[in-house]
């Protein structure tokens, strides 16, 4: 139960790094630019996370390394959304995103704890 929350967490912060992404683009650019960065950033983390996060990349990068790699692409994505002036949201926003990944290091762990090891 926890885990299938834990993983629904991951995927609503996926979703929601993806629309931090779009509003910075369109709150810290003008003109045409931010059109491009509020379409450009979102596509970016999009393809990044298909090629090198997510479970069926094909790609040598271990799982709980790809975990970690993926947490660092939503805490830039918190980043960008204290940049477009939401400091209070980006912090809430990193939380959350840390304490997804303790909780996914901890059930990896204990999935392949000693008891199954037997």
């Amino acid at each position: 139960m926890i885990a299938t929350t834990n993983l629904a967490l991951r995927f609503v912060l996926e979703l929601a790094a993806i629309a931090a992404l779009a509003f910075a683009g369109l709150q810290g650019f003008d003109g045409p630019t931010r059109w491009l960065v509020a379409i450009g950033a979102p596509a970016a983390l999009v393809l990044f996370w298909a090629f090198v996060v997510a479970p069926g990349a094909t790609n040598p990068i271990a799982p709980a390394l790809r975990e970690v790699i993926g947490s660092l692409a939503l805490l830039c994505a918190a980043g960008a959304m204290a940049l477009a002036g939401h400091p209070k949201l980006a912090i809430t926003f990193a939380v959350l995103i840390v304490t997804n990944n303790v909780l996914l290091a901890l059930m990896r762990d204990h999935a392949t704890g000693p008891e199954l090891a037997r």
